[in-house]
């Protein structure tokens, strides 16, 4: 129980931080490819242990201009999500493309998926799909609401798409820095 209060805290106090006039990111020119590379690596020892394929499917994009310790907590909460809703034998797919203007991060899973009555609200504050569930993984239904705030910090977006039984996609799309290009990014 502490450990899940101390959780809950970190979490409000992140909100916290993005509710006022500044949010607290440092945006400078950021290559999205690495960043995602060394998440992959970190968290591909806890996917092995759930018996959950971890992809990485990155093409070159241009850079971003970013915070990596706010993007990272963004994938982290993505990548949480999509263990936690993932049987063993599941796959966890991470994809970097590149759109005009924009670079759009997808992180896919082959999961239990979500049911379309939830997707309108899986963004909100204190929002659970499943409740029950949520108290069994000492979820605290603030982590999509992070992502949510950490992607309109970058003067992005987020978005969902789910089918139930099939799995879940959500997709950030970032502004690439101005006047980069592909080769630039690398």
């Amino acid at each position: 129980q502490v450990e899940r209060l101390g959780a809950l805290t970190r979490s409000l106090l992140t909100l916290a931080q993005f509710s006022g006039d500044r949010p607290p990111v440092t945006l400078t020119p950021l290559a999205l490819e690495p960043l995602v590379h060394d998440l992959i690596d970190e968290l591909s020892p806890l996917a092995e242990d759930r018996k959950i394929q971890l992809i990485v499917d990155a093409q070159p994009v241009p850079r971003v201009q970013g915070d990596a310790g706010r993007l990272t907590q963004l994938l982290v909460n993505l990548l949480d999500n999509a263990l936690a809703h993932t049987p063993p034998g599941g796959r966890i797919t991470v994809r970097l493309t590149s759109i005009p203007e924009h670079v759009a991060l997808h992180v896919e899973d082959t999961g239990t998926g979500i049911a379309p009555d939830h997707l309108p609200h899986i963004f909100e504050r204190f929002y659970r799909a499943d409740p029950a569930r949520a108290r069994e993984s000492g979820g605290t239904g603030l982590g999509l609401a992070i992502v949510k705030e950490i992607a309109e910090a970058h003067r992005g977006t987020v978005a969902v798409e789910s089918t139930p039984g099939q799995g879940t996609r959500f997709t950030v799309i970032l502004p690439v820095c101005a006047g980069d290009d592909v080769s630039a990014g690398r």
